[in-house]
């Protein structure tokens, strides 16, 4: 079993946290890609097997990293002085030391300011690790309608599904799939979806604790 980091825009995070999303799709790139257009030889057969997938196999863990901060701490520890000192980001660089550990996350509705980007989460912070059930090779735009749901688009409980769209002011509501395709694009641009990229399909349970705790609970 290995582990490894998968970033996750806000959305994707929420929709993780509330058991809508079951599924993720990655573009394709590097080896696996230059196989693809063939049928012969080791490395479609390493294709196939999805042992060229840089996400990993069936058993393996995705530790989420989502946007988040340190949480706010009044008092820090500095080399001078025997009284607690104010810590402020400005202060550490002056010798001063935070004793913060606790973690915020942005998609939590904290007003907590400035937030540090997803790519710099350490993995200590991570609240959320996907176990990989199932990996898959195919074209964007053969995703399915339930595999659009378990994507983790947002519906009201009565067959209609949220589209995600960067102006509120444009949400509808629309069949799964379409609502998928302007998530995609919302994500990765203009003509993304029509590119029609070939997709690590991935399929994976959730859980709501930090990956070095169930590896743990494993071993």
């Amino acid at each position: 079993m290995k582990a490894r980091s998968i970033l996750m825009s806000a959305p994707m995070v929420r929709a993780l946290l509330d058991g809508r999303k079951t599924q993720t799709r990655r573009v394709v790139k590097g080896e696996a890609l230059r196989w693809l257009d063939t049928d012969f030889g080791a490395g479609f057969v390493a294709l196939r097997e999805n042992k060229l997938c840089p996400y990993g196999v069936p058993g393996d863990l995705l530790w989420v990293r989502e946007t988040w901060q340190f949480s706010p701490q009044k008092y820090c520890s500095c080399p001078q002085g025997s009284e607690p000192t104010p810590c402020d980001d400005w202060s550490e660089g002056t010798g001063c030391r935070s004793n913060r550990s606790g973690v915020d996350y942005r998609v939590d509705g904290l007003r907590q300011f400035p937030w540090r980007p997803s790519i710099f989460m350490p993995r200590p912070a991570s609240r959320l690790t996907l176990e990989i059930t199932e990996v898959r090779v195919e074209g964007l735009q053969q995703i399915s309608e339930v595999d659009a749901i378990a994507e983790g688009i947002e519906g009201d409980g009565h067959g209609t599904w949220k589209c995600y769209a960067r102006d509120a002011s444009q949400t509808h509501w629309a069949a799964p799939r379409e609502i998928y395709r302007t998530l995609w694009t919302s994500i990765n641009g203009p003509g993304s979806w029509e590119a029609n990229p070939w997709v690590w399909a991935l399929t994976f349970k959730v859980h709501k604790a930090n990956v070095d705790t169930i590896l743990g609970a494993s071993a």
